[in-house]
Formats: C-alpha cells, structure tokens, sequence
C-alpha cells in the first residue's frame, strides 16, 4: 500500500462487482476492525489515516520511525504484518 489509496479502488480490489455505493458500510467496517486490530498489536490508533471522502494512506511518519529504530534492517516488504 503505497501513497494515497482511493476508497472506490479498494473496494473493487476486495469486493469486486459494480455497486461500490453498497458495499461502502463493509468497507467502513473493514477499516474499523483492522484498525482495532492494528493497535492491539501496538500500532498507532493513526496508523491508517482517513482521506475524508476520499480514502486512506498510511502513516508515514509511524513507518518511518519503524525503520529508524531498527536501524532499517527490516524491510516491510520481507516482513507482512499478519492480523490474528
């Protein structure tokens, strides 16, 4: 998940079909529940940031001072983050 990521793609990536209109409140749910996920494994209540009306990014600057405590040895790419 790189930069900004559109509401109505995600839901097409995860729902698939045509009515995005519909499938909105499961996409709300989704982010909800992953969020409440996320930060009981101690991430940031703001690690998935919301684009009013738009969609949501990660943030950055969590991501980064990951990387900088680690002294950047851990790659996010080799390390997926499995929710439980």
């Amino acid at each position: 998940m790189k930069g900004i990521n559109e509401k109505r793609r995600i839901i097409e990536l995860v729902w698939g079909g045509e009515d995005v209109n519909a499938k909105e409140m499961h996409y709300h749910q989704l982010i909800h529940k992953t969020r409440t996920r996320l930060t009981k494994k101690g991430f940031p209540n703001d690690f998935i940031m919301t684009i009013p009306r738009y969609g949501l990014c990660l943030n950055k600057d969590f991501l980064h001072s990951m990387l900088v405590e680690q002294d950047c040895k851990v790659s996010l790419k080799n390390k997926p983050l499995v929710l439980i």
